[in-house]
């Protein structure tokens, strides 16, 4: 019998600070529309300002949907961050002690890239809503580049993802470190790509093929974060609905 009590004894902090500028681009946005508002035409382009966009009455709806963009998708992925600090940590039983210590720096790494990449989002979201309010416009090409921000904090996510896979690796070529929790024996993978371990706490498990990593279905953490993916896209499509886009 191994334990690890430090996790529980000296909790991980969640890096607060990290979503201050996610915070403050919102904060931003919102300035600038409340300024913007008064002075906007009775129509504005539905979605992002391109050429022969269709034209909505304007409302606080259609005139500040990106706002409402950027609370719900920084409210969504906030609340899911803080629940993973939350869950149970993925510990090797034959190193439970070094396994936490790696698994703080992996949290604490991927945490800061995720609201970085929130920061970025909402930074892609304020582009767009400058353009609806008719303070600058793109033609061609440069049409694209309000998404430049949100694809930077993909690439950044990817970057850390690989990082830890990488790392994983390094680790398992280690003579006599066996695979925690038996993730490798073959009752816990559907088809060799799907993980299904009810006994295994972890939520997010380094997949059987290269650097990359998969969903453990046996946690029902995991449907939450499938449930919060899924509400992302929903309640992005039915704003759009509902500010005429």
């Amino acid at each position: 019998m191994v334990a690890d009590t430090s996790w529980r004894t000296q909790p991980q902090p969640f890096p607060v600070r990290w979503l201050i500028p996610a915070i403050g681009v919102i904060a931003a946005t919102i300035v600038i529309g409340a300024i913007r508002y008064p002075h906007l035409p009775a129509h504005l382009t539905a979605g992002l300002a391109t050429p022969g966009g269709r034209r909505v009455p304007r409302s606080p709806v259609s005139a500040f949907a990106f706002v409402i963009a950027q609370l719900y998708v920084t409210g969504m992925w906030t609340g899911l961050l803080v629940l993973t600090y939350r869950s149970r940590p993925d510990i090797d039983p034959a190193d439970p002690a070094a396994s936490v210590r790696r698994y703080r720096l992996l949290l604490d790494r991927f945490t800061k890239a995720a609201l970085s990449l929130l920061a970025l989002v909402d930074l892609t979201l304020l582009l767009a809503a400058l353009q609806v309010w008719q303070l600058y416009r793109l033609h061609g090409a440069g049409a694209a580049l309000p998404l430049v921000p949100a694809a930077a904090g993909v690439l950044l996510l990817i970057a850390v993802a690989i990082w830890a896979g990488r790392d994983r690796i390094r680790r398992g070529q280690r003579p006599g470190r066996p695979a925690a929790a038996g993730r490798d024996d073959d009752r816990f993978w559907k088809a060799g790509l799907v993980y299904i371990n009810r006994a295994d706490p972890a939520i997010v498990v380094p997949a059987r093929i290269g650097v990359s990593w998969t969903l453990n279905l046996g946690n029902p953490a995991a449907w939450l974060v499938i449930a919060v993916i899924i509400a992302t896209v929903a309640g992005l499509a039915v704003l759009r609905i509902a500010a005429g886009g």
